[in-house]
């Protein structure tokens, strides 16, 4: 079982890591031109006096190549690292966004509740789930952006400006996948509260856009308390157990289906139900026939043995 951040800890180091090389190689590229640049030095006298000015004119130009090369590759690398550094501060903020929230959600459920997090889904992880006592579903999104968040539509902004994604349609996507996955787990048309908190930033009053909830962090215990209060629409208390493994990865059906059974209309009578294995069994014994009168249970329609199961 993950903790709250750890995929954006480790998303964190993973751009320290490049950042790290980044250096190192641009260290090393630096150290291999200066090389060069010597070996043309210590060479030039003999390389002017063997081809005289011509000599002199390549040594220069090749000094210069040199010199242009390490400029263009030292900028690039720096600014590589620059990117990376901001990528991975954004990630440490997220992070610690993430943990707090994660804490909050923890002191919420009390044992009592279901706490899962960072759930991988096709759209990137799933931060937060709470599954609560009573049958209500929550999923729960952190932004560590800082500034302040307003509503312009259906488009979170923060500072005013659209952000990197829109949090909206990620939500909503994450959203889509999740009910998708319940409503296989439960074998349930399900509901999903889904909740957008921001653990920096400060918004003038919470927003609600197409059923999800934007709220600050400071307020999620509290929406947390009043939303549980309401009758859920489907209770989902019931199979806490089949969602905790399927969403670790460890599918198990709630509800395997049955295997098909047919009555069969015998000596005048209908007889049955009978697995496949059974009509099998009969039509073996020839205590039936490929045309016998045949009925899928749960229909209403008769045809043959010979259309049905052979």
């Amino acid at each position: 079982m993950k903790t709250a951040g750890e995929s954006a800890r480790e998303m964190a180091n993973e751009r320290r890591k490049m950042r790290r090389l980044t250096a190192f190689s641009v260290i090393a590229i630096c150290v291999a031109g200066i090389c060069v640049i010597l070996v043309f030095m210590a060479y030039d006298r003999p390389i002017v006096k063997t081809w005289g000015i011509l000599g002199a004119l390549a040594v220069m130009a090749a000094m210069l190549a040199v010199k242009f090369l390490l400029d263009r590759i030292g900028n690039s690398a720096f600014a590589s690292m620059d990117y990376l550094r901001k990528r991975e501060q954004d990630a440490l903020r997220g992070a610690e966004g993430e943990e707090a929230v994660g804490r909050i959600l923890e002191n919420f459920a009390q044992g009592r509740h279901v706490v899962l997090h960072d759930i991988k889904c096709p759209y990137g992880n799933l931060d937060h789930m709470l599954l609560t006592e009573s049958g209500n579903i929550f999923l729960i999104e952190t932004k560590a952006h800082r500034g302040e968040v307003t509503l312009q539509g259906e488009t979170l902004l923060v500072n005013g400006k659209p952000p990197e994604k829109d949090f909206i349609k990620q939500a909503l996507s994450n959203t889509f996948w999740f009910k998708e996955e319940l409503d296989r787990i439960t074998g349930q048309n399900t509901w999903v509260n889904t909740i957008i908190v921001f653990a920096n930033a400060s918004l003038p009053k919470p927003y609600t856009v197409r059923k999800i909830q934007a709220i600050n962090q400071s307020f999620l215990t509290e929406h947390l308390f009043r939303t549980d209060r309401l009758v859920s629409k489907v209770n989902l208390w019931p199979n806490a157990e089949q969602i905790k493994a399927s969403l670790h990865g460890r599918a198990i059906p709630l509800k395997p289906m049955p295997p098909q059974s047919y009555y069969l209309y015998l000596n005048d009578q209908v007889r049955g139900p009978f697995t496949t294995e059974a009509v099998n069994v009969l039509l073996q014994a020839d205590s039936a026939k490929p045309d016998t009168p045949c009925c899928a249970e749960g229909t209403q329609e008769w045809q043959t043995v010979a259309t049905l199961i052979i």
